[in-house]
């Protein structure tokens, strides 16, 4: 078993840990990493050999040692790259379900109405959702559904949901660390996908002009 540590580890890691800033409770010195875009993005960091003048800037091999990381003689790279919708370019990709089974269309659908259920339970317990409570511990411990046990598809769902704007978030005060904010989660109750089929009904609803005088009229004309 290889125990060396590899560049590509190396860059896991930095990418993992930038990825849990939105969760983490930041010293007021750091709480400028927040400006980052978390939300929507997904960080990638590659290490490259520090710039020689008048050559091209190389990468540094992922199978090399991570010894070979030097900041005298390396640069590091952050990129933030939209998480985008899978899409069919003749290969089929599905999304990643329990245990390493594949999760087909209709049920990624029902999974993601069965989350957004969810968070409607927890709303209606809570003055706000945190997004790591709700995360790690709301869904675990309290959802009966089979997807909650598998921490890929959560994080999956909810990237999703925040994406497409059926989810906000926002800052609020921690009760446990007043200065440093934590992340909240709630419904985005406007979005169309939360729309009944009343309120979808009264929308297409259009007035029906019909010959004659208006209503008072005919009203006050019978009264007289």
């Amino acid at each position: 078993m290889d125990t060396v540590l590899r560049i590509r580890d190396l860059q896991r890691q930095i990418e993992e840990s930038l990825a849990s800033l939105p969760d983490l409770a930041l010293p007021s010195e750091l709480e400028g990493l927040r400006h980052l875009p978390m939300f929507g993005y997904k960080p990638r960091v590659t290490v490259y050999y520090a710039a020689e003048s008048g050559r091209k800037r190389r990468k540094v091999r992922e199978t090399a040692s991570a010894s070979y990381f030097d900041g005298g003689n390396c640069e590091l790279t952050i990129n933030f790259e939209p998480v985008e919708e899978p899409q069919d370019h003749g290969i089929r990709r599905e999304p990643v379900g329990i245990a390493g089974e594949t999760v087909g269309g209709s049920d990624q659908e029902t999974a993601m109405d069965q989350l957004l259920e969810e968070l409607a339970k927890a709303e209606a317990r809570r003055p706000f959702v945190g997004l790591t409570w709700f995360r790690d511990r709301f869904l675990v411990a309290e959802c009966g559904h089979e997807w909650a046990g598998n921490s890929e598809t959560v994080r999956s769902l909810l990237d999703r949901a925040i994406k497409q704007q059926l989810i906000r978030t926002s800052r609020v005060p921690n009760p446990n660390s007043p200065l440093h904010p934590t992340t909240a989660i709630r419904l985005n109750r406007s979005h169309p996908r939360f729309r009944t089929d009343a309120t979808a009904q009264m929308s297409r609803f259009n007035p029906v002009r019909i010959r004659g005088g208006s209503i008072s009229d005919t009203v006050l004309d019978d009264r007289n």
